[in-house]
């Protein structure tokens, strides 16, 4: 008992101090007059602000303190634009806004410092950022049943780099990124499928990569200097709602193992390169996916190389195949391992059946003609070998004096 005694009475002093540690906060703010000081640990912090209810006011003060700190807010409905600017707001490092108020909510970052993070959280209305910090990532995050809004991110000129996360079941909404010096940006897509409207990209971004560990399905993308797109992930990338910018020269997708769908733009013939070797125009590697690669808004003349690697592919042409040679890089279209597709038109194929055998296109086995048949065609005009089957469009019963010449063995029309 003595022991005792004299160890409370040599430690009771330190009791109170103990007593004084503190976990992370959780604090709802109300409609009053507040000052808010975080802990030194993560903190959240939740308002909301309506036509019926202002739980944020530009009165309130709030320093999210030491630590990894949140600041939640809701966007009711409005009659009327909302801006979140005019809040005293320190030390909050993640800023999540659900806007479901029926109109555009508008954030600059410009008046907060220290943010690392943006989250447009089941946004149903549009979303504005402006000057987000250099580094700090943003997101649009769904619920696979909400429409969400569009979301329009803008980081402060000296950022290099974008990055976004679109995560579980985004539905909807066009994306705009800005920001005066960003040449390279980053999305992800995790969580479910994830689908948005038009990708508008900065103006001064030269490369994307996107990485699908979910599948991802966007509008048009645009970027007025974009030159190069990567993508890797297991989950699908479908972007062929419209034709990539003809910027863009290069799509490395070779370590992807989801389905990719993508189409090409008209690119610019660049003319001969080092040497006397006339180099590709294009260049698409894709990976062991199910993948869709249209080439079809290329123009005849331009020099382009395709190879879609392993799993089932469909490559569609939009004119003459070239065969390559010492001087010409031509059209080099491999479909690599499994059963492969090459789309064309009647007219293409039968204009291409006019012309010297084509050289430098392997791996398919089956060649879809996409419109009513007009014409006689043949397979080995277009590869020499390895097309077995072809499919005809329904509307080409009419054409039955057309002639299909393929290469010797058992094949199927």
């Amino acid at each position: 008992m003595a022991r005792e005694s004299r160890f409370s009475e040599a430690y009771s002093d330190k009791i109170p101090e103990i007593g004084l540690l503190k976990g992370p906060s959780n604090r709802t703010l109300t409609t009053g007059t507040e000052t808010v000081t975080g802990t030194a640990e993560g903190d959240t912090i939740n308002g909301a602000i309506s036509d019926a209810e202002k739980t944020l006011t530009v009165s309130d003060i709030i320093d999210g303190g030491a630590g990894t700190d949140t600041l939640n807010v809701v966007v009711g409905t409005s009659a009327a634009p909302v801006s979140l600017n005019g809040f005293a707001v320190t030390g909050v490092e993640n800023f999540i806004v659900r806007n479901v108020s029926g109109q555009a909510v508008s954030q600059d970052f410009g008046l907060i410092t220290g943010e690392t993070a943006f989250t447009s959280n089941v946004s149903t209305s549009a979303v504005t950022v402006t000057n987000l910090a250099a580094g700090t990532t943003a997101a649009i995050v769904g619920n696979g049943a909400a429409t969400n809004g569009a979301a329009d991110i803008g980081y402060v000129a000296a950022a290099t780099a974008g990055a976004l996360t679109i995560s579980s079941g985004v539905t909807a909404g066009a994306v705009t990124v800005t920001g005066a010096a960003i040449t390279s940006q980053t999305i992800s897509s995790t969580g479910a499928a994830n689908t948005i409207g038009a990708l508008a990209l900065a103006a001064t971004t030269t490369g994307v990569t996107i990485d699908a560990a979910t599948k991802l399905t966007t509008g048009a993308i645009t970027g007025a200097a974009l030159a190069s797109v990567t993508v890797t992930g297991a989950g699908g990338v479908d972007i062929d709602a419209g034709a990539l910018p003809t910027t863009v020269k290069t799509l490395t997708a070779s370590a992807a193992t989801g389905a990719i769908e993508v189409a090409a733009g008209n690119v610019a013939d660049g003319g001969v390169g080092t040497g006397t070797l006339d180099t590709f125009d294009f260049t698409a590697t894709t990976g062991s996916g199910n993948d869709k690669v249209n080439v079809a808004a290329i123009a005849a003349g331009t020099e382009y190389s395709v190879s879609t690697g392993a799993g089932d592919d469909t490559v569609t042409i939009g004119a003459a195949l070239v065969s390559a040679t010492a001087t010409v890089a031509g059209t080099v279209i491999d479909g690599g391992v499994g059963v492969d597709t090459l789309v064309t038109t009647s007219a293409l194929a039968t204009a291409q059946t006019a012309l010297t055998a084509v050289t430098s296109v392997s791996g398919f086995e089956t060649m879809t003609i996409s419109t009513a048949l007009a014409g006689s065609f043949s397979t080995v005009r277009h590869q020499a070998t390895g097309i077995t089957t072809v499919n005809l469009n329904l509307g080409s019963a009419a054409a039955s004096a057309a002639t299909i010449t393929m290469a010797a063995g058992t094949n199927t029309v």
